[in-house]
């Protein structure tokens, strides 16, 4: 019953921390139904996303930021995407920019690579786990450079592939990963 209760108090605790700064930070946040120029939200956006690679000693995207504190540490998986929504945006507005962000992801990612091609689980650590979902998020970066470019980063072609065979090497005939799960993954769950 002590557990019980502890967590109880726990869980008290946290919502009301956390109704406590959505409190405190109301006032920052004040839409207005006549703000709806899209192009003026893409444009905010994609400044942001520069903020949050600009904000780390890599070339990686942070995990995010919370009002008033700094931007955490990059995100393999949303890098991933974010380098492929880059190239779109540069085909878009011709904003080159965009582009060398871009490759600068895809060499990061390739840096961070684990040994067996898979991305990583979670934020960066001195300790990470595979996971193939984030994988997956690499690739979708991957192949968007090598479209554009020709290869995955600067000039690393070998790295997509590697990371390409990565799930599949992973698997048992059942479908299961064969090597250790990611750390993050509910336990019964596969990811």
């Amino acid at each position: 019953m002590g557990d019980l209760a502890q967590k109880v108090v726990r869980r008290i605790r946290t919502e009301w921390r956390q109704r406590a700064e959505k409190r405190r930070l109301s006032p920052m946040y004040s839409p207005t139904a006549s703000d709806v120029d899209i192009d003026a939200h893409i444009t905010e956006a994609l400044a942001w996303l520069k903020r949050a690679q600009d904000a780390g000693t890599d070339r990686g995207v942070s995990y995010g930021a919370r009002f008033g504190h700094d931007f955490e540490a990059s995100y393999p998986e949303t890098t991933g995407y974010i380098c492929q929504t880059f190239l779109q945006q540069e085909q878009l507005t011709g904003d080159t920019d965009l582009l060398r962000r871009a490759v600068e992801m895809g060499d990061w990612e390739i840096a961070i690579q684990l040994p067996e091609g898979a991305v990583m689980g979670g934020r960066v650590n001195a300790n990470p786990t595979p996971a193939v979902f984030n994988t997956g998020m690499v690739l979708l970066g991957w192949s968007a450079l090598i479209r554009r470019t020709g290869q995955p980063g600067s000039n690393q072609p070998h790295a997509a592939l590697a990371t390409g065979c990565f799930p599949f090497r992973s698997r048992r005939a059942t479908g299961f990963e064969e090597i250790r799960d990611s750390r993050l993954a509910d336990p019964p769950c596969t990811t």
